[in-house]
């Protein structure tokens, strides 16, 4: 682990056997010059902990064997050029936490299996031109703050379990593009969008005030009752609308 940490000029070819390194941990961090290709055998590996963390010049392909890693916090933390697919196995993953933290340029399809994480916590934090659907199981995943902080560009319904999730704090603050939907009046936008993923992850009901609402997933488009002063309300008092629905 860290082994070419704070190597700032490095920037040579790789051509290492690593078929028993178990732990790449920091390997790459603050490599700031460093793009090369890399064609590692990772099979063994169990823990990718900052692996890219600042080497905010590598772009290359990944198609690393992940079966087995559990650690994936902070890998592309502040990789600001990184922008490659990932094909990545993470049917083991406990730690997803700042996986992408400021990785300013990343904007591929995630179809990861997070069915063992229990970690979000700031995953796409400030990952700015980010905008792609997330279909993520989250039945174990406890931390959510600050899970799409500041991601600007990021505007996609988050159909996710919540019912482990203990905090979730600052997770939509910055996050500009949201109409998941818009708040209500005197409401912060964090706390209405906690409570539309609550309704959809649960099934139940809730009165939400939008200026589109065919921007919104059909499983949270309700009529408000006017009578009722309450903020959710049952599923038996709500009117589910279908997209395109005038009110």
């Amino acid at each position: 682990s860290m082994m070419f940490h704070d190597a700032r000029a490095f920037n040579q070819p790789l051509t290492f056997d690593t078929r028993e390194v178990t732990n790449m941990k920091g390997m790459f961090w603050k490599a700031r010059a460093f793009n090369q290709p890399l064609t590692f055998d990772t099979s063994k590996v169990t823990n990718m902990h900052s692996m890219f963390f600042h080497a905010t010049a590598f772009n290359q392909p990944l198609m690393f064997d992940t079966s087995q890693v559990t650690n994936m916090e902070y890998m592309f933390n502040d990789a600001r050029a990184f922008n490659q697919p990932l094909t990545f196995d993470t049917s083991q993953v406990t730690n997803m936490s700042y996986m992408f933290w400021n990785a300013r340029a990343f904007n591929q399809p995630l179809v990861f299996n997070t069915s063992q994480v229990t970690n979000m916590r700031g995953m796409f934090c400030n990952a700015r031109v980010f905008n792609q659907p997330l279909t993520f199981d989250t039945s174990q995943v406890t931390d959510m703050r600050y899970m799409i902080q500041s991601a600007a560009a990021f505007n996609q319904p988050l159909p996710f379990d919540m019912r482990k999730v203990t905090t979730m704090e600052g997770m939509f603050i910055g996050a500009d593009a949201m109409t998941y939907p818009r708040p209500r009046v005197g409401e912060a936008l964090n706390i209405q969008l906690v409570k539309m993923n609550h309704i959809i992850a649960t099934g139940s009901g809730g009165i939400f005030v939008t200026d589109d609402f065919r921007k919104l997933p059909k499983t949270c488009l309700v009529k408000p009752d006017p009578d009722d002063a309450e903020e959710v309300i049952s599923k038996s008092h709500v009117e589910l609308l279908t997209q395109g629905d005038i009110i």
